[in-house]
């Protein structure tokens, strides 16, 4: 019977106790916003299997538990009825072709089959997807090695303590019957026998793969002293299998002699019993361990299930046929079927029975009467807590558990612009009377089913907003209570107003993204000072050597009586071609940057013999880089690999290397070039023994205007453009660059670019013709910032 008013005394020291608990709480958050989880899960065998079917319970029955929405996908391989390699390959088109639009956050892997068929084609299928399995026979991590996106549970059927008891209860046994089938479960269980026949003075007798005719024909006239076992499943005359229970009761119905197993459904099918393994426990851990890789787990980090679960059961008819004493069965073993107890009262104490209930009765008028006492104090202590939750700012209700509003108090009733009429009315029916707050209705139902689902206490933070008034933030915790018997009994709501603490919290996030920014600004402008003052020391470098150059040549002019006037003007003459050259680099490198950033410069792609162009540029340099002093290799694994690329910029990319490693290596070191083909990309090697690049600047080194030494008097010259613009040409080409490196050991660049090929080349820009003079001005120009 079910009353609204506040004197339900059962809850009322409930909400003491959590109203004290509550005011003690922290105010932050707890709740988070969840989206719905999608799992696919492949099971190798039919739907009608009952391993299956206790698995895939045992899974659906953990991922139920989980705080957010899950849909699971269920695909049966039905590997029992069919198999071979063309019926897998048959399997996979169907599954791309299904899924290949789909992505799922978990994959839940039943039995050998789908694990297997997981192993070959799961990253094709669905790349990178976490995938746990379960009821995989005679694991060990070598099937796992290198599949780092795989963890579960190992099916560690523990037939050898089966036969152990089975020895025990029947001391005279001499022959061990075992049934098996040819599937891959079948198979892994016969290496498993393989490996125990050794240990037990009985024979044993293997049948494997066989009809149920043809079993039953083997059972019918087992002599007394034979055990049969029994983890097979037959076929019918048509070659359909049987279910395991059904082919399982079909033997024992016409065998003489016990009969063992170790799964469960096999407990009511005809067995004596044995130590049981649970398909829908095996599924309950599976998916324990799949939710653990929705919260963000690598599956590397958690370790495959190894302990299984064992039951000892065994059926009490078959016990009662084969006379095994209850006293002989393991500590712990669960009964089936044990008959139902009746008992009769004697006569003798119906009289004694009257009078125990004569006492009763005059107990309970007592009680009752001391009820009615402690019933009007509770009644006074009633008003006198209505009267202390009232003057409460947080806001305190209750609800029975069909989701009506029991009571609430002064501060809830405020926060709804009420008065008691909410008493009594479900949130769908308020939300129709208050249409105003048809949002924080439907929330709060939303919150209700949260904590009913999951039997726990929840948090959760409602926005409540009123008309002409700013929004109000509470944070609500939802505790559900329930009978002793497991049923609903009522859900507490406690609300306490968060909305000053969120909007100083707002603020500082606000000041601490503000301080970021002014960081960056910061950062930003230091290398933009930086990059203007190197900038000016690489304009006025060549400058005053070409105003210098130029006073010696006018010196010379007036200087007539000099004898060897045409030599030092060559010399000077050269001095300022070199320094215009650089200045030209500079400029150059400035236009292509300036375009990579506006998205105008453009790649000229054409398919090219990668090999070759490499080959060229650097045996065009090779006679510039020797009379430094310093050798030049080119090696290559590969004659010939054509890819798209533009050929003018892949030799800047080249030219812009060797320039850096010819201005770091002293004479005497070596510089390689190394072509390496890798099918489905290229990659180019410039290895130098130069100075090398300390080990706190390689990840600056293609920052633009970035420099290992930014003193103006450094040794070497350089505006820090050159590799942030070989970066950016490389990265036109789909590709990739990167640095190792050893100060005082030299230095490696490794370009990475992609093998593929256009069926369209880019038309050129100009028609301008490419000579050797051309080339020769390039390398001027690349090599420019060298001297000496």
């Amino acid at each position: 019977m079910r009353n609204n008013r506040w004197g339900e005394y059962s809850y009322l020291t409930v909400l003491l106790i959590i109203i004290a608990v509550f005011m003690c709480c922290s105010s932050e958050t707890f709740s988070k916003e969840t989206s719905k989880k999608h799992v696919l899960v492949v099971a190798s065998y039919h739907p009608e299997n009952i391993w299956s079917n206790d698995e895939l319970k045992g899974i659906k029955k953990q991922l139920g538990s989980a705080k957010y929405a899950i849909d699971i996908t269920v695909e049966y391989m039905d590997s029992k009825n069919h198999s071979g390699t063309e019926y897998i390959n048959k399997l996979y088109d169907l599954y791309d072709y299904k899924y290949k639009n789909i992505n799922f956050d978990v994959i839940i892997c039943t039995d050998n089959d789908a694990f297997n068929f997981m192993k070959i084609y799961g990253e094709k299928l669905f790349s990178h997807t976490p995938v746990v399995f379960c009821g995989v026979n005679n694991f060990n991590e070598s099937l796992i090695e290198g599949l780092d996106n795989f963890t579960g549970v190992a099916e560690i059927v523990n037939i050898q303590r089966t036969l152990d008891v089975a020895l025990e209860l029947h001391p005279g046994t001499k022959e061990i019957l075992v049934f098996l089938d040819n599937t891959t479960t079948g198979l892994e269980n016969r290496k498993i026998f393989n490996e125990l026949v050794g240990k037990y003075k009985v024979k044993f007798n293997f049948y494997q793969g066989m009809d149920i005719d043809y079993a039953v024909s083997m059972v019918e006239d087992l002599s007394k002293g034979t055990i049969v076992f029994i983890a097979a499943g037959f076929k019918d005359e048509g070659g359909a299998y049987l279910s395991m229970e059904d082919g399982c009761r079909i033997i024992s119905s016409k065998c003489s002699v016990p009969l063992y197993g170790c799964w469960d459904f096999y407990i009511n099918s005809g067995v004596v019993g044995g130590l049981m393994t649970s398909g829908y426990v095996e599924g309950q851990n599976a998916a324990f361990l799949a939710l653990k890789t929705l919260e963000g787990q690598l599956p590397s980090d958690i370790p495959v299930v190894k302990n299984s679960k064992y039951q000892y059961m065994f059926n009490y008819n078959k016990l009662k046929q084969f006379k095994i004493n209850l006293s002989d069965l393991p500590r712990g073993a669960i009964l089936y079927n044990l008959p139902k107890q009746f008992y009769t009262i004697p006569k003798v104490y119906t009289w004694a029975i009257i009078f125990i209930l004569i006492i009763i009765i005059i107990v309970l008028i007592s009680v009752n009467y001391k009820r009615k006492a402690a019933q009007k104090a509770l009644q006074e202590s009633d008003a006198l807590l209505r009267t202390v939750i009232n003057s409460l700012h947080d806001i305190i209700c209750f609800k029975d558990s069909e989701g009506r509003w029991i009571e609430a108090n002064d501060a809830m009733l405020r926060l709804y612009k009420t008065d008691r009429k909410i008493i009594g009315k479900t949130d769908e029916e308020l939300s129709k009377l208050m249409p105003e707050f048809k949002t924080q209705f439907a929330f709060c139902s939303s919150t209700d089913k949260i904590a009913w689902e999951t039997r726990n206490f929840s948090r959760a933070e409602e926005v409540f907003s009123g008309v002409g008034e700013e929004d109000k933030i509470y944070e609500v915790v939802k505790i559900p209570l329930f009978n002793e018997d497991g049923s609903k009994k009522g859900l507490v709501a406690l609300g306490h107003d968060v909305t000053e603490h969120r909007k100083a919290e707002g603020l500082r996030k606000k000041s601490e993204e503000n301080d970021r920014l002014i960081n960056e600004l910061l950062h930003y402008e230091k290398i933009r000072t930086d990059f203007f003052a190197n900038l000016s020391h690489e304009f006025k470098t060549p400058l005053n050597l070409i105003f210098s150059a130029l006073q010696m040549v006018e010196l010379l002019e007036r200087d007539q009586s000099a004898n060897n006037i045409p030599c030092r003007l060559t010399n000077y003459t050269a001095i300022m071609k070199q320094n215009c050259f650089r200045l030209l680099r500079i400029v150059n490198n400035l236009i292509d940057i300036t375009k990579i950033d506006a998205g105008y410069l453009q790649l000229q792609l054409k398919n090219e013999n990668i090999v070759f162009i490499i080959e060229e540029i650097t045996l065009s340099v090779k006679d510039y880089i020797e009379n430094k002093g310093i050798s030049l290799i080119f090696d290559t694994d590969i004659e010939e690999k054509m890819i798209a690329c533009d050929s003018d910029k892949v030799e800047r990319i080249m030219l812009n290397l060797l320039s850096n490693a010819i201005k770091f290596t002293s004479s005497g070191g070596k510089i390689e070039v190394i072509v390496t083909d890798r099918g489905d990309h290229v990659n180019i090697s410039v290895k130098d023994t130069g100075i090398g690049i300390p080990e706190e600047k390689q990840n600056m080194i293609f920052e633009r205007f970035m420099q290992v030494d930014k003193s103006l008097s450094r040794n070497r010259e350089g505006s820090g453009i050159g590799l942030s613009l070989v970066k950016s040409l490389v990265e036109l080409h789909n590709g990739s660059i990167s640095v190792r490196s050893q100060f005082g050991q030299g230095s490696e660049f490794i370009i990475i670019l992609p093998a593929v090929t256009i069926h369209k080349e880019s038309p050129p820009v100009d028609s301008s013709v490419y000579t050797a003079q051309t080339k020769i001005d390039r390398i001027n120009i690349e090599f420019s910032d060298i001297y000496g």
